[in-house]
């Protein structure tokens, strides 16, 4: 092997071995994630969530979450088309839920003269409190980004 080559590899084998050491440091100094699969249960009005878009935590640790319903197929959401049907009912475009896993409050969606991208990308909670979520299932050329005020 020509020197050059094997100095040049003994030290991108050595920046590898760094890179995964201070990584599995920092793994081991986060907070410790515990097992919710029984926050689905706390979920109100029969509300199923689709596939994850975004998820964020604001300044008060509440967790937001930017859900795509459109994801849901025909049976999955049945309730919202069958009223002797129980179960389920796709919860809104975004969430926030409180500490606990509770949900505080849900919204988003169709409105009158209005429809909801059905793609959501991203979740954000700025400085003031404004809530931002995208969506990439806009037409070419217009906006794709909602504002709405967060609750405390």
């Amino acid at each position: 092997m020509i020197p050059i080559v094997r100095d040049v590899m003994l030290s991108c084998a050595c920046a590898l071995l760094t890179l995964v050491s201070c990584s599995t440091r920092v793994r081991t100094d986060r907070a410790e994630i515990r097992d919710r699969s029984g926050l689905a249960e706390t979920l109100p009005n029969n509300w199923i969530i689709g596939t994850i878009g975004g998820i964020t935590v604001d300044a008060q640790d509440h967790i937001w979450i930017n859900q795509r319903p459109s994801a849901l197929d025909a049976r999955e959401k049945r309730a919202s088309t069958a009223p002797n049907v129980k179960c389920c009912v796709p919860a809104p475009p975004v969430i926030e839920f409180d500490q606990d896993g509770k949900v505080v409050q849900g919204w988003g969606g169709d409105g009158a003269g209005y429809t909801w991208g059905n793609d959501g990308h991203g979740i954000h909670v700025d400085h003031n409190n404004f809530v931002w979520s995208a969506t990439m299932s806009r037409p070419a050329g217009t906006s794709s980004s909602s504002r709405a005020t967060a609750s405390s």
